[in-house]
């Protein structure tokens, strides 16, 4: 399955996203908003379904820590995600959706670094490129002429389900509207939740599904208006490591260039050592 090969090639970033507009801890004060309000989950989920209509680009500076529970080790990275709605290649099929993550800083403990990491998805390949190794990595992770979303919950490396339909989310998830607070410790993303009253959606896996591997719990707060983008979220896996994004200078629509999303191979006079891989039908297809 194409989300299992993401979720390795984003090394472990497949769990949480938190977006804001600004840094936290320096929350300018936002305009009065009246929130508006939600009595159940599938008026929630309903809105969801239309929410994402007119947005084309998303780009935002990413802060993710993940902390592993058995090993007690935290480990913070730091750069910029990049996603676009692209027009299909064939006139009048689905547009593809496509991401990117460069990460520039690394943190463990009390060390901090400088990094360079870029993972691309442009609707079929994954690419993983490590400039100081001079390291490319292609995978081809969805099937010619096939469409994939790689923001689907328990699809891709992160769970940002923006335009997801309520049914397919149903089907796979128990899902309920707990107290805005549940189930964040952060201090920052507390305030975030309380000062722009945000709607927490618990998703808790079904039994048996695919998404009861990889979670035992997810949880999203979004913006009650506007395109309704989730501000905040936490995955816990079943091992009990918990991951936690923060995106803040979050924008709308700005142009983003073609090159971030690029999956072309670098010419073989530069040295890089490639590798690519394309698609194979898995065994349990």
């Amino acid at each position: 399955m194409p989300n299992r090969v993401l979720t390795m090639l984003v090394a472990g970033v497949a769990c949480v996203v938190c977006m804001a507009g600004t840094a936290p801890g320096q929350l300018a004060p936002p305009a009065p908003v009246e929130p508006k309000g939600f009595e159940t989950v599938d008026r929630l989920l309903s809105a969801l379904e239309t929410a994402d209509h007119g947005i084309g680009t998303l780009t935002a500076h990413i802060n993710y820590t993940k902390v592993f529970a058995i090993q007690s080790d935290e480990q913070q990275r730091g750069g910029m995600l990049y996603f676009r709605s692209a027009p299909a290649p064939e006139a009048g099929g689905p547009a593809h959706r496509q991401f990117a993550v460069t990460f520039d800083t690394l943190i463990v403990g009390s060390r901090r670094e400088t990094i360079d990491q870029h993972y691309a998805f442009d609707g079929q390949w994954v690419v993983e490129v490590t400039p100081a190794e001079r390291q490319f990595t292609k995978r081809q992770v969805v099937p010619p002429g096939e469409t994939f979303d790689p923001l689907k919950i328990g699809e891709g490396p992160f769970p940002v389900p923006i335009g997801q339909k309520r049914a397919e989310i149903l089907d796979r998830f128990e899902a309920s509207l707990p107290d805005p607070t549940e189930g964040l410790e952060d201090a920052n993303c507390l305030m975030l939740v309380q000062y722009h009253h945000l709607v927490e959606l618990l998703l808790v896996p079904k039994e048996g599904s695919d998404e009861a591997r990889d979670f035992e719990s997810v949880r999203i707060w979004y913006q009650p208006e506007g395109h309704m983008l989730p501000l905040v979220a936490k995955t816990v896996n079943p091992t009990g490591d918990v991951s936690l994004v923060v995106l803040t200078g979050t924008a709308v629509n700005e142009p983003i260039d073609d090159n971030v999303f690029s999956t072309e191979v670098p010419p073989a006079d530069e040295g890089w050592h490639v590798s690519i891989s394309e698609y194979r039908k898995p065994v349990s297809e």
